[in-house]
């Protein structure tokens, strides 16, 4: 009997499978990871990394203006000094953030609790997920400044966004040990899923699944579906246009961005994002006055 849970959950529609914009999850367990991902740290803020600070490490576009995030959240911060800034990267240390109050006390608990969780996780355990497309904010600006989408007057055109569902690919993946897997059921026990005993003896008996779902893309469609997704759409873009204002403030933080998170030598978090094109979306929709 196999030892890990190994698990692929997918939806792949149209074919191309170039990665142009992603959102990509990863989190698990491995000396060997969580090495690279600290030199990666250190080679681009030229200073070692305190793992015991619990930092957050968030790196951006050249181009990105980070004071309105860094002023935002260290405003919510009840510590001090919790963010610096070196070179692309911007750090928040959460144990700084939580400061010496009751916020650094519940901080303390909540690291305890975590160690502990971790302390059972094999090494090179992983959860992943992903969402990829070939289609990228750059061709989705070229098709909303073709239908006058910051108008919305004219709905014949099919809406810029929905471009990315003739090439989108959405993965979850799991290789992690039964135990860990367990540990998982018990963890959100403990904040109140009602997960019973009898469950985690299914889940220790529980080796793989593979659900793979592949269909065509948005130009297969039906005429009278595709028209009916395009109303939805358009409705939704009308209603919605103060989103793109609201972000207008943070867009050079949107192109790409890779955050790192680790727990001592061996646990790690890691974030990728990359949305060519998106800051120029966002100021089709919402122009600097």
């Amino acid at each position: 009997m196999s030892n890990n849970v190994v698990v692929d959950f997918g939806v792949d529609i149209g074919s191309d499978k170039t990665e142009n914009t992603y959102f990509k999850l990863r989190m698990g367990r491995g000396k060997q990871e969580v090495a690279t991902l600290r030199q990666e740290v250190e080679a681009g803020t030229g200073k070692p990394m305190d793992v015991e600070k619990h930092s957050v490490c968030i790196k951006f576009a050249k181009d990105a203006d980070t004071a309105m995030l860094t002023e935002m959240v260290e405003g919510m911060c009840p510590g001090e000094g919790a963010i610096t800034q070196e070179g692309q990267w911007v750090m928040c240390s959460l144990l700084d953030a939580a400061g010496d109050g009751d916020e650094g006390q519940m901080f303390k608990d909540v690291e305890a609790q975590v160690n502990d969780f971790f302390a059972e996780v094999e090494s090179n355990a992983f959860v992943e997920f992903g969402v990829r497309s070939a289609y990228t904010f750059e061709q989705a600006l070229e098709v909303a400044k073709a239908n006058n989408e910051v108008a919305a007057e004219d709905k014949t055109g099919t809406p810029s966004f929905l471009g990315f569902l003739n090439a989108v690919n959405v993965h979850l993946r799991m290789d992690v040990d039964h135990e860990f897997a367990v540990s998982v059921m018990k963890f959100a026990n403990k904040l109140g899923a009602p997960i019973t005993p009898e469950f985690f003896e299914f889940v220790r008996k529980f080796n793989s699944v593979n659900f793979s779902v592949n269909t065509e893309g948005l130009d297969a469609l039906h005429p009278d579906s595709a028209k009916m997704l395009n109303d939805v759409a358009y409705e939704a873009l009308t209603e919605n246009q103060d989103m793109f204002a609201e972000l207008s403030a943070f867009r050079t933080l949107t192109s790409e961005m890779k955050m790192v998170f680790l727990l001592k030598d061996d646990t790690y978090l890691q974030l990728e994002v990359k949305l060519p094109g998106m800051q120029q979306y966002i100021e089709y929709f919402a122009p600097e006055e």
